[in-house]
């Protein structure tokens, strides 16, 4: 049986996350197309923490909090979280955005750029 092993293939970035509103995308690779996954770590702050929204993909990918009245680009990332995420064929994940709920503040989320070995 075969083992996955993320391998790191470019520094850890912090991304802030205090806003509700959409943000620039921030670069989490400067090599775009050879990103096929994400260590993506939010950690809590003082054992309390609110969700971020994130969105990878492009320099103009933009995260939003998403309402019942309107879907949005933002996958919910509980506070203390800690995975990998993959891309899918053809993708790369160079670029990320975050935000988070209205009249809240996230300590900030860690992400690095990497590959999945064997």
């Amino acid at each position: 049986m075969s083992q996955n092993i993320f391998s790191p293939s470019g520094n850890t970035v912090l991304v802030a996350a205090s806003s509700s509103t959409s943000v620039a995308a921030t670069a989490i690779s400067t090599t775009e197309g050879v990103v096929h996954a994400v260590r993506l770590c939010y950690p809590t702050t003082g054992g309390v923490g609110v969700p971020v929204y994130v969105a990878l993909g492009s320099s103009s990918i933009a995260a939003a909090v998403p309402t019942t009245a309107a879907p949005a680009a933002g996958l919910p990332v509980p506070a203390g979280s800690d995975f990998v995420m993959l891309a899918g064929p053809g993708l790369s994940f160079a670029w990320l955005s975050a935000v988070t709920s209205a009249g809240t503040a996230a300590p900030g989320l860690f992400a690095t750029p990497g590959v999945l070995t064997r």
